[in-house]
Order: structure tokens, then C-alpha cells, then sequence
């Protein structure tokens, strides 16, 4: 980002200045191209580093021994080379789990909505509203959370799934270690 930051600053100063009259030169556009790089690559930063960490728990859960700094170290060392590999399972199982949580999510949100419109409508210039007005509203709100509450509990099982199994897979490929869940 600081290296982005001073090519932009770079390119400004080559193209005549921050002037007023050097918008028409193409500093605004020559800006905006290094923002969305800068951007871009932040994503991709972010996207490998997500990569290189995304199978650390399962270290620190299974291992004997093994603690936070040992666990990254080890879910680093177990992903570079198969990166893409990694990649491809993270965007199947997000592929899998997204529909279903919205789906769950949606149903709650209908009921919500139901239970919201039974809520009575206030009275012109009425701005004190009883307890019993705001009934119909708060159990919107909570059906709305339980809803949000389900689709984790329906689909955050599955990612720690295969989080584990691609840790077992990777290890076996890396260390050729036959774990007992890649016996079977």
C-alpha cells in the first residue's frame, strides 16, 4: 500500500502536478488505475494469507503439543504448494454451505416478516408506543437471529469438515502420514 501510495504520488508529479489545471492531463484516472490495483493486490494478499492460515485450527485441535505459533507454522508449511488445491476446496464447500444458510435464512426472515406485520398500525401524530406495540417488532428481531443462529449451526459443521479433511489429505501427501481418517 505505501509502495502504491508514493507510484501514484510519482505518476501525479509526472503528469504536470496536482493542480487544478492538470485534471484534464490524467492524474484523477492515472490515481484511480493505482487504486484499483492497490486494491487488487491488497485481495490477493489477503486471499494467499487466508490460504497459507485457513487449516491452522486443525493442527492445534488434533497435534499433541502443539500451540498457536506451532499450528500456523504448521497449516504454512502444509498448504504452500497445493495453494490452488486449497483454493478450489475453500470456494466448493463455500458454494455448498452459502445456498443452504440462505435458504435458512430467508424462511426465518419470511416468518419475521410475518410477525412484523401484526404489529398494529400507529395512529397519525402517536409517537409513544405501548410494550405491546413493540411485540410484534422484537419477535422479528429474535426470529431473525435464531434464523441467522440455525444456518451457522446447519452449515459451520461442514466447513470444519473439510478443513479437517484436507488437512489429513495434505499430510498424508506431504509427510505420507496415514492418518486414521484417511485409513478408512
Amino acid at each position: 500500500v505505501i509502495i502504491l501510495t508514493i507510484l501514484m504520488v510519482i505518476v501525479a508529479i509526472a503528469t504536470g502536478g496536482f493542480g487544478s489545471a492538470n485534471v484534464a492531463a490524467g492524474v484523477p484516472a492515472a490515481i484511480g488505475v493505482m487504486t484499483v490495483i492497490g486494491v487488487l493486490a491488497f485481495l490477493w494478499f489477503f486471499i494467499w494469507l487466508a490460504l497459507r492460515m485457513m487449516i491452522a485450527e486443525q493442527p492445534l485441535a488434533i497435534e499433541q503439543d502443539s500451540g498457536a505459533a506451532k499450528a500456523i507454522g504448521r497449516s504454512w508449511n502444509l498448504i504452500k504448494g497445493s495453494a490452488l488445491r486449497a483454493f478450489l476446496v475453500a470456494i466448493v464447500t463455500y458454494l455448498i454451505t452459502v445456498p443452504i444458510a440462505l435458504v435458512i435464512y430467508v424462511i426465518f426472515q419470511l416468518i419475521a416478516y410475518r410477525v412484523l406485520t401484526l404489529a398494529p398500525p400507529a395512529a397519525a401524530g402517536d409517537t409513544i408506543a405501548t410494550f405491546a406495540d413493540l411485540l410484534p417488532f422484537l419477535g422479528g428481531i429474535a426470529i431473525g437471529a435464531v434464523g441467522s443462529v440455525v444456518g451457522n449451526v446447519v452449515t459451520i459443521p461442514l466447513w470444519h469438515t473439510t478443513l479437517t479433511a484436507l488437512y489429513h489429505a495434505l499430510r498424508q501427501r506431504k509427510e505420507g502420514v496415514l492418518t486414521p481418517l484417511v485409513a478408512r
